[in-house]
């Protein structure tokens, strides 16, 4: 599966500035909207790509990639 980030024929930002234009439509606060976008932000510029230790410490095992998650479940 391939992400839409790594499509160079899909404008991710204005998917997200459409996706959240849609939202405020429907009357979807203000707030929702930063968290929307904010977290689309966040996705896009792989922030989640990191981990800590913490998780294999919790759990026992090696935590996954955002990417591998999203493509298992794609």
């Amino acid at each position: 599966m391939r992400l839409l980030a790594d499509r160079a024929d899909v404008d991710v930002v204005a998917m997200t500035d459409a996706y959240c234009a849609e939202r405020a439509a429907a009357g979807l606060g203000p707030w929702w909207l930063y968290a929307f976008s904010s977290m689309f932000a966040s996705v896009r510029e792989q922030r989640w790509d990191r981990v800590r230790n913490d998780y294999a410490q919790l759990t026992g095992r090696s935590p996954l990639a955002l990417r591998d998650v999203l493509s298992a479940h794609g």
